[in-house]
């Protein structure tokens, strides 16, 4: 098992690296790297890092990183263990830029979705499609995400499957500030 997550974090290390010599060919766009504190329906407060390097004249890879922190996951209701979580995908861009198509595959680390027993890397795998839409400063953003268990640790297994959707509205007050709802 560990030979699987090794060779998956040296390909993802590979793909950067390659991501990094198109992007330096592709002058038209520029590299973007976001920081948020979000609001979960399902999960809670998390926060997240997120990024693209543009790798085509309208294809991006993308990356993420999440801290999940709400309490049903670790705390006193019964839940494991903190998620951590991190993914990387393809962004191809449409409509001259206003709409775009972004399916990733990520990989969550502790022991939340396994059903106990010690926290591992590679807990489950989630595989997720986000797409949008922006006019001007404002932005919509519907996203569907599977987390599937890779492991069977414990008795106790209430999210085995977790199917999780989401409609995001957001506004951008400046280039470097935004607020949404979803």
């Amino acid at each position: 098992m560990n030979k699987f997550f090794f060779s998956i974090l040296a390909f993802s290390l590979i793909i950067v690296s390659f991501a990094n010599i198109f992007a330096e060919e592709n002058s038209q766009r520029e590299s973007s790297f976001s920081i948020t504190m979000s609001q979960d329906p399902t999960l809670g407060f998390y926060p997240s890092v997120a990024g693209s390097i543009p790798i085509g004249e309208k294809t991006d890879f993308t990356f993420y990183g999440i801290y999940w922190t709400q309490d049903v996951l670790a705390g006193k209701q019964g839940g494991f263990n903190l998620l951590t979580e991190f993914g990387f995908g393809l962004n191809f861009l449409m409509l001259d830029g206003a709409a775009y198509l972004n399916p990733n595959i990520g990989f969550g680390h502790g022991n939340y979705q396994s059903g106990g027993g010690r926290a591992v890397v590679g807990d489950n795998i989630v595989a997720s499609i986000y797409a949008g839409y922006s006019l001007d400063n404002f932005n919509i953003t519907p996203g569907i995400m599977y987390y599937k268990n890779l492991r069977n640790e414990g008795k106790n297994t209430p999210l085995y499957h977790l199917f999780e959707y989401f409609l995001k509205f957001n506004y951008s007050f400046s280039k470097y500030v935004t607020a949404g709802i979803f």
